[in-house]
């Protein structure tokens, strides 16, 4: 009886799961990850504690995206609030925004991708 309750516990957790192995993440930097939507031309910007948040870490889906290990630079589509920069130190979490500019220097060479290029470069 045990077993059973273990298995059906196991099966429903998974059917609630709509991606269970983490196939639509990628990782960017620190402990967020880009997810691909559905429809594969959404998406977000999410962590273990926002993944099945509506809007995910940024409250908002991912339009363009820059990153380094310490430093995400991201233009969101707000869900509910603005649209605009965010700027995230990887291990804190937002820092600020959204903004309708750039408010911090971008270290040589960084790069800002659509959210369709960054999901490419993230493989």
């Amino acid at each position: 009886m045990m077993r059973f309750a273990i298995v059906l516990a196991t099966v429903l957790s998974l059917a609630c799961d709509q991606d269970p192995l983490r196939l639509a993440e990628r990782h960017v930097a620190g402990r967020y990850k880009l997810e691909q939507w559905e429809d594969g031309k959404t998406f977000y910007l999410v962590d273990d504690s926002t993944r099945n948040e509506p809007g995910g870490a940024i409250d908002g889906t991912v339009e363009r995206i820059g990153w380094t290990e310490d430093f995400i630079l991201v233009w969101r589509k707000g869900q509910m609030g603005p649209d605009g920069w965010i700027v995230l130190d990887p291990s804190k979490g937002i820092v600020a925004g959204p903004s309708a500019s750039i408010n911090v220097a971008l270290p040589p060479g960084f790069q800002i991708l659509t959210a369709q290029e960054a999901w490419k470069a993230l493989r």
